[in-house]
């Protein structure tokens, strides 16, 4: 009898204590959950604080390369004395209606290279404008001609930051599909595709738009397509804030959001 009463006071001390041990363990569960969410709120928040810094380190490199230009596909050694001198004479030739540049200066990018048969590669060509002005000149009637060198075509584009190189590469794929669809679309600085009256700042909504191609269809399948459409405007309103969008931009894609939202609850109108 009395080894019983001595178990059962044991049992009793044993089950207060594991009923403290739970206690404590709930605690600690609740503490390292709020923490964990802290943390995630912060990690948020950083991440979004370093695209906007990330954008704005990008858009100062960019101004201070607005007044430059890059030329594509000129075949090495072309120029006889240096670059400068070449382009110099050359840019007059190819553009005849462009009138009087002035360029500072003008180098190849990166060391010499060769291909597998030894024959040099042709290196990118960057050049530096007196006046931004004379830049969006040349780019402009460079759209307009066909300059070629040894039957290879030569291209002018601006200089950006990698940043922003990186950003508007990204979008050659989406651009490349939207042009055999007939499609007319620009990219405008820094990335941004633009297809009519829709501005669309992240890649993947604008993929997932190309893959929607752009207009509602005229079948049962509506109910799905203005879901997906409702996803896109949502992933598209999220990237916009986060690369810090003005008030206006915000609201335009908050009230997107909100009249596709009705005609899903409602059915199509």
């Amino acid at each position: 009898m009395h080894r019983s009463l001595v178990f059962r006071g044991e049992m009793v001390a044993i089950r207060a204590e594991i009923s403290k041990c739970v206690d404590y363990m709930e605690k600690d569960e609740n503490r390292v959950e709020e923490v964990d969410s802290r943390l995630s709120s912060s990690v948020s928040k950083l991440a979004e604080k370093h695209a906007q810094l990330e954008d704005k380190i990008a858009d100062m490199e960019d101004r201070l390369r607005r007044d430059n230009i890059r030329v594509h596909g000129v075949p090495e050694n072309a120029e006889t004395l240096n670059v400068l001198v070449f382009l110099t004479d050359a840019i007059p030739r190819w553009f005849p209606n462009l009138g009087p540049v002035e360029i500072m200066r003008a180098h190849r990018l990166g060391a010499p290279k060769e291909d597998a048969n030894g024959k040099p590669v042709s290196r990118t060509i960057i050049f530096k404008l007196l006046r931004f002005t004379d830049r969006d000149r040349i780019l402009k009637a460079a759209r307009g001609a066909a300059v070629e060198m040894e039957g290879r075509p030569i291209r002018f584009t601006p200089d950006y930051s990698p940043h922003t190189f990186r950003r508007r590469l990204a979008f050659s794929e989406a651009m490349d599909a939207l042009q055999k669809l007939n499609f007319r679309t620009f990219l405008l600085y820094p990335a941004k595709l633009k297809h009519r009256r829709i501005l669309w700042a992240g890649l993947t909504a604008a993929k997932k738009m190309l893959a929607l191609r752009w207009q509602p269809p005229h079948s049962l399948a509506w109910q799905q397509w203005a879901n997906s459409f409702l996803e896109i405007v949502l992933m598209e309103w999220s990237v916009a804030r986060m690369h810090g969008a003005n008030h206006k931009t915000l609201q335009g894609w908050e009230a997107a959001h909100k009249l596709v939202k009705e005609r899903v609850q409602h059915g199509r109108s």
